[in-house]
């Protein structure tokens, strides 16, 4: 505990200093120290204070020496004294109270901070600092304490002033109170004067003051570093702690050959050290005794060490217009730079796997070539080999930034594969940023949806929806990516492929469409053969409902007989088909007789693309042919003219009309009274005439006449060869059934 007489020690002094006048009086700083030190004898004063008295005492007077040598001064009107019953004529009067001084020097420091914050106002600046000690120290509170105060002092203080220095030592807010300004980052943990400390001949200073050191835990803070160690509870009551540090190695020799930092009584101080090389080594050397007096004439014992490699500072973060990232830092002298890189979504800590490759570092900085897009986040590290070979890290220094990249338009390039026909090859300049997706459709993406950036919502809702995502691996080929052997649905009759460049949900570039017209043959092909007719049934080309498009159509191409192949370039169709004319006749009802000796029909899927016909490969009908005879029963004149009436008729002549030439024609002719007759031999037909002849083509020809009689009934012409297989070759056309019931013989 200090001494008791401690706080009148400091309103002495202060009230002396106060009457020497501004430029002769000692500093507050030595004020605290020379209080902390009381009574001391006349060889311990000049050895440590001064050794040359009489140059003091002509500068300051006897009023020091006094009260150093005595510790008595005139006691503020505040503190009562009570006489000690022991003492003796030179001994002091002590309080009847144990004065602890840790809630003055709190009042002390409030009134320092607040002083220099107000420094600018010519009354603050104009205040004696001893005032500031006695206003701490004393039992002041009230304004006008202050006032009474200043003017036993002959101090001008006006009430204002007054009230703000009160407000100052009771924590209260004060009126018209200007804002608070920002502290220093060494706080009220250390001492204002470091204070004297006993000399220590360090030549003869003995192997016992060594002990095990305790680890000193740095952190960097703003203005400064954070210091932590380990309180030695064992060395002493009273411990007092000098902290010092070195740029070459740590001081654990003589603190008083290192550059000090601070003197503290506590374990857990902030000190604003600025970097002078890449590392700074710092010790912590302890002060230990029974009281303060003892703490500071005891030898020191160095308790704890560390060091602090300085992180790289004023980092500027910047993206070019080229999508890089260029950095600027300030480089600790000696230091070694690493930059590690932490995209979106990744939470930064000290990670080689991201490290840059040293190659982006570029004097007082580093530009990186290739960042990802979106928030990016750099770690900029110092190192450096200490001397016990050990590598050591600085604290990073932290930025980030957001790169943004406008999505683009990406062209594709679609063409066949040359080892797998029928499939296609898609292939696109691989951009920098971002992922590209391939969409292929049956339909068309709408027009001007690739003139500005979409978001993912918009594309999707124009129909590049996730089941049209191409799912083939890609291949990257330098700066271009390809994917091959793309299978386009055989039912599709068109087929469009279209890129999106996704730099983010809200950011995707539709890229021009490509479009294929891929017609499809029609399926299925039959040839139904009718007596006065032909029909070519099929199925359309297109299962696909949004493939039936209008400009869809079929064509039927004629060729010679068993060919597979056929030069459309150099053919006609003889017939063609739309999709609305194949849903109301079901198939091509060919209005052209086909020709007799048979033929080749090649059907086609044809889609005009800017007016010129694109045709599928053709599917091939074989056509064997037939052959048609036509017939009439004619009534006849004797002279070989069509009979007008009755009384002129002479017999009935029976004519026949090929469409094919016939080198044998075996006919017959039969009669039967009840029915037309279904063959030459219809049980109840009797045959009224037979021949064999040859016919010649679209030439009418007499094969015989018929007497006419009284057997009415039906008479039929049959085409009758011996080898019954011809018979499906040769097609008999009936004429109209009422030339056919006749009256014969």
């Amino acid at each position: 505990m200090p001494d008791r007489r401690y706080r009148e020690r400091v309103n002495a002094l202060s009230t002396w200093a106060l009457g020497l006048g501004p430029t002769a009086r000692p500093a507050p700083e030595d004020l605290d120290v020379l209080a902390a030190l009381g009574p001391i004898a006349d060889s311990v004063r000049s050895q440590v204070l001064w050794a040359n008295e009489d140059a003091v005492e002509a500068q300051w007077g006897s009023g020091l020496r006094e009260i150093l040598t005595t510790g008595a001064a005139p006691l503020p009107p505040q503190v009562q004294v009570e006489p000690s019953h022991d003492a003796g004529p030179n001994t002091p009067q002590a309080v009847s109270e144990e004065f602890d001084p840790r809630p003055q020097q709190a009042r002390l420091q409030r009134l320092r901070e607040w002083a220099s914050a107000e420094s600018e106002r010519t009354e603050v600046a104009a205040l004696p600092p001893e005032l500031l000690q006695i206003v701490a120290f004393q039992n002041i509170n009230s304004a006008d304490d202050v006032l009474a105060r200043c003017a036993g002092l002959t101090i001008p203080m006006d009430i204002r002033l007054a009230r703000e220095l009160a407000a100052v030592v009771s924590e209260r807010p004060a009126p018209e109170q200007l804002p608070e300004k920002p502290k220093p980052v060494a706080g009220s943990e250390w001492s204002e004067s470091p204070g004297v400390f006993a000399g220590v001949d360090w030549s003869t200073f003995g192997e016992g003051q060594a002990r095990p050191l305790t680890p000193l835990l740095t952190h960097a803070v703003e203005g400064g570093i954070s210091l932590d160690w380990q309180d030695p509870a064992d060395l002493g009551r009273v411990r007092i702690f000098r902290v010092v540090a070195s740029a070459d190695t740590w001081p654990a020799l003589d603190p008083s050959q290192a550059e000090p930092v601070g003197v503290t009584l506590s374990t857990s101080v902030a000190a604003p050290l600025v970097a002078t090389s890449a590392v700074t080594f710092i010790g912590v050397w302890c002060h230990a005794g029974q009281d303060e007096v003892a703490a500071r004439m005891a030898a020191p014992v160095f308790v704890a060490q560390g060091q602090v490699v300085w992180p790289p500072s004023r980092l500027t973060l910047q993206v070019t217009p080229r999508k890089t990232v260029a950095a600027t830092f300030n480089v600790p002298p000696g230091a070694t730079i690493q930059v590690q890189r932490f995209g979106a979504g990744s939470k930064p800590r000290f990670n080689q796997a991201a490290a840059l490759d040293p190659s982006v570092l570029v004097g007082n900085g580093f530009v990186d070539p290739h960042p990802p897009v979106g928030e990016v986040s750099y770690a900029v590290y110092a190192s450096v080999r200490l001397g016990d070979g050990s590598l050591e890290w600085s604290e990073p220094v932290m930025g980030t930034v957001t790169v943004r990249v406008r999505p683009t338009s990406l062209p594709l390039t679609v063409s066949p594969n040359g080892v797998s026909p029928g499939t296609y090859d898609i292939s696109w300049e691989t951009p920098e940023h971002g992922a590209v997706e391939v969409f292929l459709s049956p339909s068309a993406p709408p027009a001007g949806l690739s003139e500005e950036s979409r978001t993912r919502e918009i594309v999707r809702s124009q129909g590049l929806t996730p089941d049209r995502l191409l799912p083939y691996p890609t291949l990257s080929l330098g700066d271009t990516t390809v994917i091959q052997g793309v299978a386009i649905p055989d039912e599709w009759a068109r087929a469009y492929f279209v890129a999106t460049h996704v730099m983010a949900e809200d950011a995707v570039g539709v890229g021009p469409t490509v479009g294929l017209v891929l017609p499809r043959p029609p399926r299925n092909p039959e040839l139904i053969e009718r007596v006065d007719t032909q029909i070519i049934t099929f199925a359309w080309p297109a299962a696909d409902a949004q493939s039936k498009d209008a400009d869809v159509i079929v064509e039927v191409h004629q060729g010679p007989r068993q060919s597979q192949e056929l030069d459309v370039g150099r053919s006609q169709p003889i017939v063609s088909m739309t999709h609305e004319q194949y849903v109301l006749m079901g198939g091509i009802h060919l209005t052209r007789t086909l020709p007799p000796n048979g033929c080749s029909l090649h059907l086609f899927g044809v889609i005009y693309e800017r007016g010129r016909p694109r045709r599928s490969h053709g599917v091939a009908l074989d056509y064997p042919g037939i052959t048609r005879v036509a017939y009439d029963i004619v009534a006849v004149r004797q002279d070989g003219q069509r009979s007008v009436n009755a009384d002129d008729l002479a017999g009935y002549a029976v004519t026949v009309l090929s469409n094919e030439v016939l080198d044998a024609a075996h006919f017959v002719v039969v009669h039967h009274p009840q029915r037309l007759p279904l063959s030459p031999n219809d049980p109840g037909a009797r045959e009224l005439l037979s021949e064999l002849r040859p016919l010649i083509a679209n030439v009418t020809q007499t094969l015989g006449h018929l007497t006419p009689g009284t057997h009415m009934g039906f008479v039929r012409l049959f085409y009758s060869p011996p080898d019954r297989r011809d018979c499906a070759r040769i097609a008999v056309i009936d004429p109209d059934p009422a030339n056919l019931w006749r009256g014969v013989c």
